[in-house]
């Protein structure tokens, strides 16, 4: 009996674990792979790497969405300001947040992190008078390229 035991103890830990190693493997094949100076899109929430893997992005939240909607005359186009997180695949993330129209030098619609020039260049849906963005439901397309 004790035999039996040990036996189905030591089936459900090789179990267990192998489920954790495969989820971990889908995790690093579901992150998708950006080249330089190509256009890529991210959704809420979504991460990316470069396909040398030397710069990891992920999309955290589109914070301001204050573009003037499809269907309204505004004196203003409004911003769109994405929160992004960059870091090296194991170095610790900084925060970068991108605008889509920039006000002042503090706003921009690109930043940096090590040897690399992050610019937004869309930011979707675009806002329409009377209709509710789900936060989850933005997206940010963005191109990397290296600084000059």
């Amino acid at each position: 009996m004790a035999k039996m035991i040990r036996l189905f103890l030591t089936m459900c830990l090789l179990a267990t674990l192998a489920s954790g190693i495969g989820a971990a493997t889908r995790n690093v094949r579901a992150r998708k792979k950006i080249m330089l100076d190509k256009n890529f899109v991210l959704r809420v929430g979504q991460e990316v790497l470069l396909a040398d893997w030397k710069l990891k992005i992920k999309l955290v939240s589109v914070p301001e969405d204050s573009r003037c909607p499809t269907g309204v005359n505004c004196i203003w186009a409004g911003n769109a300001r994405v929160a992004l997180q960059v870091s090296k695949p194991t170095g610790n993330p900084v925060k970068l947040e991108l605008n889509t129209n920039p006000r002042e030098a503090t706003d921009a619609a690109e930043g940096s992190y090590g040897l690399y020039r992050i610019k937004l260049v869309e930011v979707a849906p675009y806002p329409v008078d009377g209709q509710t963005i789900a936060p989850r439901s933005y997206t940010a397309t963005l191109v990397v390229s290296k600084k000059s």
